[in-house]
């Protein structure tokens, strides 16, 4: 999946949780990650969130986040 802008990580993260049928309070226990970041997170409102934390949560929604330079 391409990703362009916060809002599409955070649909992403949401759209992740719900295929594998989690709440955004089992993500957070798993991640240990607090459920209002998720929440705010899934919102595409990440101030004051810091990368590793998406990445936590990234990987615990058994995912990875590569990034590509583009060629110009």
């Amino acid at each position: 999946m391409k990703l362009e802008s916060i809002q599409d990580l955070g649909a992403f993260v949401k759209e992740s949780r719900l295929k594998y049928q989690l709440t955004q309070a089992q993500v957070a226990y798993a991640t240990k990650v607090e459920r209002s970041v998720i929440n705010r997170l899934e919102k595409g409102k990440i101030d004051g969130v810091h990368l590793n934390t998406v990445f936590k949560i990234i990987k615990g929604l058994n995912s990875s986040l590569i990034i590509h330079t583009s060629e110009r």
